[in-house]
């Protein structure tokens, strides 16, 4: 199973509008833009059923004749995947196709396109960034992409655009350069029977709050740092948990 398949991600290929002809296949993947909608996107836009209503109206003003700076427009959507605030993931377009989203022939001809469905200064939801972090790590994985080329679409030479706006792109520039907190949201893992939250990393340490700080399958955990302690597993990462509870084992989260 690849990385991204390990994530969950619903495919919504189907329900975008799409020409009758496609731009191409990439040649080759070194690389990752990530986007923004440009102007604000209202809050029912950003996820659900408002979401995929966006993402159509999107694909359609691409389309039209002369958009993209095309005679007759792209082919359809022009993102790969695009990120909710929800945290959900949905896949738009088949992950090898060739897209024009940069307006930079490097970018379009080798990178895959991440759209958040967002807008002049509004910022992520931490769900929605741990989300796209998640994602962007699974196809760093999958298609052997150096940190160095996960870039933002403002970030291309040839490109002439503010993409993804000036609260997303130093977010991403400091994730890039290892100088972002490690703090972020996930869930208990499904097969898990209960999690316990120690007071330190490690088994050795008592459960919090005198034996009744347990967590149970799909019960979201914030946490604020991921300290070293016991290995358990192979892995030594524990989550602390952001309101100071106590900590819980990487092994018992849906992911990271």
């Amino acid at each position: 199973m690849s990385a991204v398949d390990a994530l969950k991600i619903t495919d919504w290929r189907s329900k975008i509008p799409r020409k009758t002809w496609s731009i191409g296949i990439r040649s080759k993947t070194d690389a990752i833009t990530l986007h923004y909608n440009g102007p604000e996107v209202i809050t029912s836009n950003q996820s659900g059923s408002g979401l995929l209503n966006q993402m159509i109206a999107d694909a359609q003003w691409q389309m039209r004749p002369g958009g993209l700076g095309a005679t007759n427009g792209g082919d359809g959507i022009q993102y790969h995947y695009v990120i909710a605030s929800d945290g959900l993931i949905y896949q738009l377009r088949d992950a090898n196709a060739k897209l024009w989203h940069c307006g930079d022939s490097d970018g379009n001809e080798h990178s895959l396109a991440l759209h958040l469905p967002l807008g002049g200064s509004q910022n992520t939801t931490a769900v929605q960034w741990s989300a796209t972090l998640n994602l962007i790590k699974a196809l760093m994985s999958d298609w052997n992409v150096k940190n160095i080329r996960v870039l933002g679409h403002l970030e291309w030479p040839q490109s002439s655009t503010v993409c993804p706006g000036p609260v997303i792109l130093p977010k991403l520039q400091a994730w890039r350069n290892g100088q972002e907190s490690q703090g972020g949201i996930t869930h208990i893992a499904k097969d898990v029977a209960a999690a316990n939250v120690r007071e330190g990393p490690g088994t050795n340490y008592p459960i919090a709050l005198g034996g009744k700080a347990v967590m149970f399958p799909g019960d979201t955990l914030v946490y604020d740092t991921i300290t070293k302690g016991q290995t358990i597993g192979g892995d030594n990462r524990w989550l602390h948990r952001s309101d100071g509870v106590g900590f819980v084992h990487a092994s018992l989260v849906d992911s990271l």
